[in-house]
């Protein structure tokens, strides 16, 4: 098969644009294109609460230097151009000091179709999620970031933390590191689990188009079953990537 990661038609008018057809989230800190994020590997609350992509219309209206809304509807999660959901999209994002910036991102509605494929066991998930992102700058070369995301449908739960704490060392190195605790109730009415993982990472950019990104990570969990309910076992994890842009 084929994939396209986005396919829209964007067109603006002052301090309001418009974009319909196949886009990124605005929802969460981290982004689906390894360019835009200082890890390798994504956190949890990412990687299993938040949607990568939507089908559909948003607006983005720059009210001010300091206040953007953004409005539209979409098909749910990650639908390609087939009747995946339907749900409001939306958010505000505050420059509220020189230093601090906060996003609050949602999406609500019926969000998805699961059923691995059978139809006869199709069942739509429908409920609330969001984000809020505030991003502070501690110093002129090192950067907060603490993200809060809350899932709650009539399939699952989830609700989690994120802080990242990255210093740039100069104009080639940053280091940096990202706590995360992930708390997840897999079907709605039964047990809650807590996850936890501490990573550590550096990015050197070795020249304008190439970027290395090392990190070592921990995973730990409480008492969080796989698919085959076996218990997953604490990790730890050793991963270098290399971006080339061009």
């Amino acid at each position: 098969g084929s994939a396209l990661p986005q396919l829209y038609l964007e067109a603006g008018y002052g301090d309001l644009s418009v974009k319909v057809g196949h886009f990124y989230t605005i929802i969460g800190y981290e982004v689906v294109q390894a360019t835009g994020n200082f890890f390798y590997s994504h956190a949890n609350t990412m990687y299993n609460s938040e949607p990568f992509t939507h089908t559909g219309i948003l607006a983005t209206l720059d009210h001010s230097d300091d206040v953007t809304f953004y409005g539209g509807y979409v098909q749910g999660y990650d639908s390609g151009f087939e009747d995946n959901g339907d749900a409001f999209l939306g958010g505000v994002s505050l420059g509220l000091t020189d230093r601090l910036d906060v996003t609050y991102a949602a999406i609500g509605g019926r969000l998805n179709e699961v059923g691995n494929g059978n139809p006869a066991a199709t069942l739509n998930e429908t409920g609330y999620m969001h984000s809020v992102v505030a991003a502070y700058d501690v110093s002129c070369d090192v950067q907060y970031i603490m993200q809060s995301d809350y899932l709650d449908t009539n399939v699952r739960e989830s609700i989690g933390i994120n802080n990242y704490l990255i210093k740039t060392i100069n104009d080639c190195t940053g280091v940096g590191a990202r706590f995360e605790w992930w708390n997840t109730t897999p079907q709605v009415g039964g047990p809650s689990y807590d996850t936890y993982n501490l990573t550590l990472g550096v990015n050197h950019r070795q020249c304008a188009n190439l970027t290395w990104r090392p990190e070592i990570r921990y995973d730990w969990y409480d008492g969080l079953l796989d698919s085959n309910g076996s218990v997953i076992e604490d990790s730890f994890k050793f991963a270098v990537d290399a971006v080339m842009t061009f």
